[in-house]
């Protein structure tokens, strides 16, 4: 999941181009949503989000399915970090 259409669509081609089947969400709270209904064995999450972040991501995932791989990317500057 990610909140910049540009970014989800490069990961999901890319993943998809593998052969991997593919479910994309422009935001935390989407991706909560899904993740409450389907077991996934890979999740991709934004660091940074409007609402629900990807570390809420990453908790709710693990909570609800421990052995789901999470992947947290972000294009953050690490000087930027303190404003989280």
């Amino acid at each position: 999941m990610d909140d910049d259409p540009l970014v989800l669509d490069g990961i999901r081609k890319d993943i998809e181009r593998e052969g991997f089947k593919v479910t994309t969400s422009g935001s935390g709270e989407d991706a909560i949503e899904l993740i409450c209904v389907t077991a996934y064995g890979l999740v991709i999450t934004d660091l940074v989000m409007e609402g629900v972040n990807g570390i809420q991501v990453l908790k709710k995932t693990k909570e609800l399915h421990p052995e789901t791989m999470v992947i947290i990317l972000t294009g953050l500057c690490p000087w930027l970090a303190d404003d989280l």
